[in-house]
């Protein structure tokens, strides 16, 4: 029970910076970058279109290992 209010309108401070849950809300065409570790969870999709969501993971070239 007030779940919703205590995560999305009054929030938290941790180590000083206020937080609180907000809905992501895009655009057609906008980009989102995140870690994947992200948690997220489905929204109901509102438009008449479906949604497609493309995921691509970038990865940090391997570095020489000098021994």
């Amino acid at each position: 029970p007030g779940r919703v209010r205590r995560l999305m309108h009054d929030g938290t401070v941790v180590g000083g910076v206020p937080l609180r849950v907000v809905e992501l809300c895009g655009e057609p065409g906008d980009v989102v970058l995140m870690r994947p570790e992200t948690l997220h969870a489905a929204a109901p999709n509102t438009r008449a279109a479906p949604r497609i969501v493309i995921a691509q993971f970038i990865y940090r070239a391997p570095t020489a290992r000098s021994s």
